[in-house]
């Protein structure tokens, strides 16, 4: 059985055989493109973001719920990166344990609260951003050299 192997191994078809496969290997291989973030220069994205912890502290349990909404707009492109403004539009949370506490950015109620005064200062306050095009890192727009 080994001596049909190196046979056929030393044959010209074989060898043929070889050469072809190794050859498409190495173009399927150049082929392949790096992964990239595709988005159009004007293109407003709506992000949502829920989050659920559940915690158990050993003298309690804490559970904690938050819900975000954001507005994402593509403002600029260049060769490396996306320049985007990014602006938190709403937020909902809960957290319970030893105290208990809620926000919801829809309620004018929790947005006159002492946590909601916090919270609503963020809110629709646009931030510009860079994001990188093929690591997707996401840096500020006055700490990028891009």
């Amino acid at each position: 059985m080994l001596w049909l192997f190196f046979y056929l191994y030393l044959s010209k078809k074989m060898k043929k055989l070889i050469v072809v496969g190794i050859t498409l290997i190495s173009l399927s291989a150049l082929a392949q493109t790096p992964k990239s973030i595709k988005l159009n220069k004007g293109q407003t994205i709506i992000a949502k973001n829920e989050s659920v912890v559940d915690i158990d502290l050993g003298m309690g349990k804490m559970n904690s719920n938050n819900n975000s909404q954001f507005e994402i707009k593509v403002i600029d492109e260049n060769i490396n990166a996306y320049i985007l403004v990014f602006t938190p539009k709403k937020i909902k949370m809960t957290m319970e344990g030893i105290q208990s506490m809620s926000f919801d950015s829809d309620n004018p109620d929790d947005v006159n609260s002492e946590i909601g005064q916090t919270l609503a200062e963020k809110l629709n306050v646009p931030d510009t951003i860079v994001l990188e095009k093929t690591t997707g890192k996401i840096t500020p727009l006055h700490e990028n050299k891009t």
